[in-house]
């Protein structure tokens, strides 16, 4: 046994000369073992991880070789040859096809360097396809060669072994993309061209959204709530802002645009009912993050604009008739005993006064 760094090349020089004068021996396994666990021991990576691979290679069947080949690639990265360490473990994925869950755990790294590189320049239809119908009888496109595109493939065959953070945030990314592409789309005349492919950019986002959201996993479930209230709001005011027909003015302008409104109201309503609601799980759950912000500082600002206008909502009026002439006032009529009933109520909120 060597020991001391001094030793170590010496230790590694008589164990090459076992391996080259007696390659049949059973020793020679060993011997290679050894030297690999030579260098790494005396902080030389590099040629450590030379050793581990060349194992690796000589004794694939061995029951060490897919641990040697995996030390290999963490000892490259470790010394910052992360590419050289990356086309060792994609290696290992092609040599060892049946040990999934090791495949995917590589993939999985990678995939979350090509999400990293997503931006509305470089959506992630880029990297996994736009999903597409092919026309009957057409070739369809090759499949796109990304990491997240062959994780996202492993990950539908072996859905107990995904990762949900990476789907869910997968599947919002998708969701931002069908964002973009509805926000773009203008409600132009004739409004009966133009709103089928409105609606259809809004179904769009909402599945992919929501999709998302059934991960479970908080921050993009959050995330996706928050757009899906965003989405249905945006419709809404699509609808109030659309072009008007060139043609209609005075009353019959006026009933267009009153059809308008009550369209647009469900949808207003309803992404406020989203946003009510991912403030009422997140305050339940104390899980606020950015996104419930978000959606509390949208939520707050449509109210406050809504009830702008309404005072009478805070201080509400009540009918009465003014004290005569000489009449008590209310202060002398407690101290002297006279409990009159209180005036009522003539005007409640959303009651016409």
């Amino acid at each position: 046994a060597w020991s001391g760094a001094g030793r170590t090349r010496d230790a590694v020089r008589s164990l090459q000369a076992v391996i080259h004068q007696f390659p049949k021996s059973e020793l020679v396994r060993d011997a290679h073992l050894q030297v690999a666990k030579f260098w790494e021991s005396s902080g030389e990576r590099d040629s450590a991880a030379a050793a581990y691979a060349e194992f690796a290679r000589r004794y694939p069947d061995d029951e060490s070789a897919r641990a040697a080949w995996l030390k290999a690639a963490d000892l490259l990265a470790a010394a910052g040859h992360d590419a050289n360490a990356d086309q060792l473990r994609l290696a290992y994925i092609h040599r060892y096809p049946n040990d999934v869950e090791t495949g995917m755990e590589i993939l999985e790294t990678l995939a979350r360097r090509d999400l990293a590189t997503v931006s509305p320049q470089h959506p992630i239809s880029a990297l996994i396809g736009t999903g597409a119908r092919v026309r009957k009888g057409a070739i369809p496109p090759p499949a796109p060669t990304s990491y997240l595109a062959d994780y996202l493939r492993k990950a539908n065959a072996n859905p107990q072994l995904a990762s949900h953070p990476l789907l869910a945030q997968s599947r919002f990314l998708q969701g931002e993309e069908a964002m973009a592409a509805f926000t773009a789309t203008r409600l132009k005349q004739p409004l009966a061209k133009y709103l089928p492919a409105k609606q259809h950019g809004l179904d769009s986002v909402l599945v992919r959204y929501r999709r998302s959201a059934d991960l479970k996993v908080t921050e993009w479930a959050h995330a996706s709530a928050f757009r899906i209230g965003q989405a249905l709001v945006g419709f809404a005011e699509a609808l109030q802002h659309c072009e008007r027909p060139a043609d209609l003015e005075g009353d019959d302008l006026r009933a267009y645009e009153d059809v308008l409104m009550e369209q647009s109201r469900t949808f207003s309503e309803r992404g406020e009912d989203v946003w009510t609601e991912l403030l009422r799980q997140s305050a339940a759950q104390s899980s606020a993050d950015d996104w419930t912000a978000q959606a509390q500082n949208a939520l707050w600002h449509r109210l406050g604009d809504r009830f702008f206008y309404h005072p009478e909502l805070d201080y509400p009026l009540i009918g009465g008739k003014p004290p005569g002439r000489g009449a008590p006032r209310d202060s002398e009529k407690a101290s002297s005993g006279d409990a009159s009933p209180p005036p009522s109520v003539a005007h409640r909120e959303g009651e016409p006064r």
